[in-house]
């Protein structure tokens, strides 16, 4: 049992820490909370889950978000968040769950187990971490957001042509001596470097 001072009233009321598997959980616990409440920072303790409170975040957004965004935060909490984290406890939930989350999405989370697409993960770490940050500023039910310490899987580039040779590279200086080309120009390490929005530098001023 800790005492909390109510923030309305001032007064110091008694708040019960319980359900933990051991002794030892239940007094770390009891020493955490009574840190966070000497700080003014208790929160009490509640079974509501990750998929229970996004259900309720994003009704409360649906009047704010435009409709095409609206349902693309939709579609990350139904198709990615809600089917393997949200049975999770919401306080319970932590950046290493987090973080295993979003690599486990990268491996196998597409459709029939194919691996997700690492923008998609980002996109799914966007709406947790916004839903999550209102837990703790808005809602009160968290005293951080473990989003913001979770780590995003790295990626390597798969399109090829990322990285030019050296042959590559002496053809591209080479073809910049000759011609000015606009922002609207492409070239195609692949090829020699042509540009219709191009014109040789002779003659210009």
């Amino acid at each position: 049992m800790i005492r909390v001072k109510d923030p309305e009233t001032g007064e110091s009321k008694p708040r019960w820490v319980s359900g933990f598997a051991t002794e030892d959980d239940a007094k770390a616990a009891r020493d955490e909370a009574r840190v966070r409440a000497r700080r003014g920072e208790y929160i009490d303790r509640n079974t509501i889950t990750v998929a229970e409170y996004l259900a309720d975040w994003i009704e409360g957004h649906a009047v704010e978000i435009k409709p095409h965004t609206l349902k693309g935060y939709r579609d990350m909490i139904r198709l990615y968040i809600t089917p393997r984290i949200g049975t999770v406890r919401l306080q319970a939930l932590r950046p290493s769950a987090i973080t295993r989350f979003y690599r486990d999405l990268l491996t196998s989370g597409g459709e029939k187990g194919r691996p997700l697409a690492a923008n998609t993960v980002k996109h799914v770490h966007t709406v947790l971490r916004k839903a999550l940050t209102d837990a703790v500023l808005v809602d009160e039910l968290l005293p951080n957001n473990p989003a913001e310490r979770a780590k995003l899987p790295r990626t390597q580039p798969t399109e090829p042509g990322m990285v030019w040779t050296p042959a590559q590279l002496r053809a591209f200086l080479a073809t910049t001596q000759e011609h000015v080309c606009t922002p609207s120009s492409t070239w195609r390490p692949t090829q020699v470097p042509v540009a219709a929005n191009c014109s040789t530098s002779a003659g210009r001023t």
